[in-house]
C-alpha cells in the first residue's frame, strides 16, 4: 500500500474569472474647456468675467448659496453682496450710462440753432462729408454685426432648448441614476465573492495553496522520497510473501517474526498517511480553519463594499431621486418652460433687428425724400435767390406796364405759386424730419433698455456657466469637497480610515491616467491581506508538522529492523537476505528523513510564502478588474453634459452679452452722428 496524493495530483487549477466589467467608456476626453477661443468678442468676455468672477469667487458664492445656516433668503439685502450681483448691476449701469449719454447730446444737438456763417461754408461742408461717410461706416459694421449676433441669438435659444430638453429627459435624474444602480450591482457582484464561502476566491486560494504545498511537501517534507521508498519497500515485500510461500521449511516462529514485521510496517504507513489527510481534509473540505482566515480577511473588503453600497443607497439615490418621478420636471412643465424661453428669445431676435433697421429705415426715407427734393428743384431750375430776384422785378413791371397785365398775369400768379411751394416744403421738411428723428430716437431707447435686461441676463448667464465649467474643469478639489459635505450624509469614512473626499480624488487621477481605480483604493489592503495569507499558510504548515512529529513518535523503524534480522537469522536463506537487506535499506533512508524533519522549523521559507502571496494577490486584483469598471465614474454622460453645457450652450452664449453691446453702441452712435448731421443741415 503506498501513500495517497490524489488529492493534490487532481485537486483543479484556480478557476477563470468571469469578465463582467465593460470598460468601453474609459477614454479619453476629446476636448478640454477653454472658452476664450472663439471671436473677438468671446476673447474679450472671457478676459472680462475670469476677473471679474475668479476661481475664489466661485467657491465663496457656491458656499454661500447653500449655506444652510446663511440668511441670504431671509434677507434680500444680502443678495447684492454675492459676487456676481455687484458685476452685473455695474455692467448694466455702464450701458444704460453711456445710452442716456448719448441721448442727451442728441437732444442737445437737436434743441440748439446754428447761426449762419456763410465765410464757413466750406468747412461745414467738408464736416457734413465727414459726417455721412461715418454714419455709412457705422451703420454697415451694425447691420454685419445684427446679422452675427442674430445669428448667434438663434443659436443660443437652440442650445438652452436642447440643454433643458436633454437633462430633464436624459440626463437628470435617469441617466445618473441608472449609472449608479450599475455601479451597485458591480459592487455587489464583488461582494458576493468575499462572503460565499465557495466562491471563485475562496477556491482559487485553495487551488494557489494546494500547488504550493504539493512543492512544500516534496522539499521539506521530503514526500516524494518517502514514498519512493515505501514503494520499494512494498515490492520487496511482495516478492518475499512469493518467496515464503515457496519454502515450506520456514519454521512458523520464522513467518510469525514476518507477520509481525508487515504489520509494524503497515503502521507506519497508517502513520505516516495521518500528516497527508491535512493538506487534503483543506483541499476536499469547505469552511476549514484555514478558509476562516481568509474569509476574515475578505470581510473586510466585505465591509468596505457595505459602506460604498449604503453610502449609494442613502446619500446618492435618495438626493437624486426622492420620489417614484423618473423626471426631474413633467413633461408639460419642462415644454412650458422651453416655450417661455423661445418666446423671449424671439422677442430678443425681434428687437435686434428692429435696432438696425428702424435708423437705417429712416436714413433710406431720408434720402430718398432728398432725391426727391432734388428732382423738384431741377424741375424748376429756380433757386430762392432767383425767385426772390424775379419777384421783385415782377412788381416793377406791373406797375410800368399796365397793357400788358391781361397777357402776362397768369405766368405770373403761377411764378408766385410755384415760389410758396418751395418754401412751404422747406417749412415741412425742416419740421418733419426733425420730428421723426425724434419719434425714432424715442422707440429705439425703449428698445435699448430693454435689450440692455436681456443683455444682463446673458452676462449673468455666461458669467455662471463660465464659473461652474471653470470650477468643474480646473477646481475639482473644491467641488468634490463640496459635493461630499451636501450629500455626503454621514458615511465619509471608507477602508482604512480614507474619506471620502480622497477617495473620489484618487478615483478621478485614477481616470485621467486611465489606471484601474481599485489599485490605489485597496493599495493598504495589500499588506494586510499578505499578513493573512502568510497566516493561512503557516498554519496549514504547522499542522502538517505537527502530524509529522506526532505519526514520527509513533513509528519505531529500528525495532521493524530488528524483526526483519530476526526473520533473516531464522530463515538463513540468500533470497529472502538479499531482499530483507533492500526493504532494511529503504527502511533507513525512511529514518533519516524523519529526523530530519523533527530537526527542521515548523516555519515555511519566506521565499515560498511571499511567492505564493503575489500569485493570490494577482488573482484578486484581476477579480477586481474583471469585476468592476476601471473608471467607476460615468464618462460617457460626464462628457455628453459636459459638451452639452460648456462647450454647446456656454460657446453659444460666451460674448454673446458683449456682441449685443457693441451693436446697441453702433447703433446709437451711429444715429446720434446722423442726427447731428441732419440738424446741422436742417439750421
Amino acid at each position: 500500500m503506498a501513500i495517497n496524493l490524489t488529492c493534490l495530483d487532481t485537486y483543479p487549477s484556480v478557476p477563470l474569472v468571469p469578465i463582467l466589467a465593460n470598460n468601453s467608456d474609459a477614454s479619453i476626453h476629446p476636448s478640454s474647456y477653454n472658452p476664450g477661443t472663439g471671436g473677438l468678442a468671446q476673447i474679450i468676455s472671457t478676459s472680462i468675467i475670469n476677473s471679474a468672477f475668479s476661481i475664489n469667487d466661485v467657491r465663496t458664492t457656491l458656499n454661500t448659496v447653500f449655506d444652510p445656516d446663511s440668511q441670504l433668503w431671509s434677507n434680500i439685502s444680502e443678495i447684492p453682496k454675492i459676487k456676481p450681483i455687484p458685476s452685473i448691476i455695474i455692467y448694466t449701469s455702464i450701458i444704460l450710462g453711456l445710452i442716456f449719454s448719448l441721448s442727451l447730446n442728441f437732444c442737445v444737438f437737436s434743441c440748439l440753432k446754428s447761426r449762419k456763417q456763410r465765410g464757413k461754408k466750406r468747412g461745414q461742408s467738408k464736416t457734413t462729408q465727414i459726417c455721412t461717410c461715418l454714419v455709412i461706416i457705422l451703420y454697415l459694421v451694425a447691420l454685419g454685426d445684427m446679422i452675427y449676433v442674430a445669428y448667434r441669438v438663434n443659436k443660443s435659444n437652440g442650445s438652452i432648448d436642447t440643454t433643458i430638453k436633454q437633462v430633464n429627459r436624459d440626463i437628470y435624474p435617469k441617466e445618473i441614476r441608472d449609472y449608479f444602480i450599475y455601479i451597485q450591482q458591480q459592487i455587489e457582484n464583488l461582494d458576493q465573492y468575499c462572503i460565499n464561502p465557495n466562491s471563485i476566491l475562496i477556491n482559487a486560494s485553495k487551488s494557489i495553496l494546494v500547488k504550493t504545498f504539493d512543492k512544500i511537501l516534496k522539499e521539506k517534507y521530503f514526500i516524494r522520497n518517502i514514498t519512493d521508498s515505501l514503494n520499494n519497500i512494498t515490492t520487496n515485500i511482495k516478492d518475499l510473501d512469493i518467496i515464503v510461500a515457496d519454502y515450506t521449511s520456514i519454521s512458523p516462529a520464522a513467518n510469525e517474526t514476518y507477520e509481525k514485521a508487515k504489520k509494524g510496517y503497515n503502521d507506519m504507513m497508517n502513520s505516516l498517511q495521518t500528516p497527508l489527510q491535512e493538506i487534503c481534509k483543506y483541499a476536499s473540505e469547505s469552511q476549514t480553519d484555514i478558509d476562516d482566515i481568509l474569509s476574515n480577511a475578505l470581510n473586510l473588503v466585505h465591509d468596505y463594499l457595505r459602506k460604498i453600497i449604503k453610502t449609494i443607497d442613502e446619500d446618492i439615490l435618495a438626493t437624486i431621486l426622492p420620489s417614484d418621478n423618473p423626471l426631474f420636471m413633467s413633461i408639460e412643465f419642462e415644454e412650458e418652460i422651453r416655450g417661455y424661453i423661445s418666446s423671449i428669445g424671439t422677442v430678443f431676435l425681434i428687437l435686434i433687428i428692429f435696432v438696425v433697421l428702424i435708423p437705417v429705415g429712416f436714413l433710406i426715407f431720408l434720402i430718398l425724400a432728398r432725391l426727391c427734393r432734388c428732382d423738384r428743384n431741377e424741375s424748376s431750375n429756380k433757386t430762392p435767390d432767383d425767385l426772390r430776384m424775379r419777384r421783385l422785378s415782377d412788381v416793377s413791371s406791373m406797375n410800368g406796364n399796365n397793357r400788358h397785365k391781361s397777357h402776362h398775369g397768369y405766368s405770373r400768379q403761377d411764378s408766385y405759386s410755384q415760389d410758396e411751394e418751395f418754401e412751404y416744403t422747406n417749412k415741412s421738411s425742416s419740421c418733419v424730419v426733425p420730428c421723426l428723428m425724434r419719434l425714432a430716437y424715442s422707440i429705439m431707447v425703449i428698445i435699448f433698455i430693454i435689450m440692455v435686461i436681456f443683455s444682463g441676463v446673458y452676462y449673468a448667464l455666461d458669467l455662471s456657466i463660465q464659473g461652474a465649467c471653470r470650477t468643474v474643469h480646473d477646481d475639482q478639489p473644491f467641488l468634490v469637497s463640496f459635493v461630499t459635505d451636501k450629500i455626503g450624509g454621514t458615511h465619509t469614512s471608507f477602508f482604512n480610515g480614507s474619506d471620502i473626499n480622497t477617495t473620489v480624488l484618487n478615483v478621478i487621477d485614477d481616470c485621467h491616467n486611465n489606471v484601474h481605480f481599485t489599485i490605489r483604493m485597496i493599495d493598504n489592503y495589500w499588506s494586510t491581506l499578505d499578513r493573512y495569507i502568510n497566516d493561512m499558510m503557516n498554519g496549514l504548515n504547522k499542522k502538517i508538522y505537527e502530524e509529522f512529529i506526532k505519526s514520527t513518535g509513533e513509528i519505531h523503524i529500528p525495532d521493524e529492523i530488528i524483526l526483519l534480522n530476526q526473520f533473516i537469522n531464522a530463515t538463513n536463506i540468500p533470497s529472502i537476505t538479499t531482499k530483507v537487506d533492500q526493504i532494511k535499506g529503504n527502511f533507513t533512508t525512511i529514518e533519516t528523513i524523519l529526523k530530519n524533519i523533527s530537526v527542521a522549523e515548523p516555519t515555511l521559507p519566506q521565499t515560498l510564502v511571499n511567492s505564493t502571496i503575489m500569485e493570490f494577490n494577482s488573482y484578486v486584483k484581476q477579480v477586481f478588474e474583471s469585476t468592476l469598471d476601471s473608471c467607476p465614474l460615468p464618462l460617457s454622460l460626464i462628457y455628453k453634459t459636459d459638451t452639452l453645457i460648456c462647450h454647446e450652450l456656454g460657446g453659444s452664449i460666451s460674448g454673446l452679452w458683449l456682441s449685443v453691446f457693441f451693436l446697441m453702441f453702433l447703433t446709437a452712435a451711429g444715429l446720434c452722428v446722423f442726427g447731428i448731421k441732419v440738424y446741422k443741415r436742417l439750421n
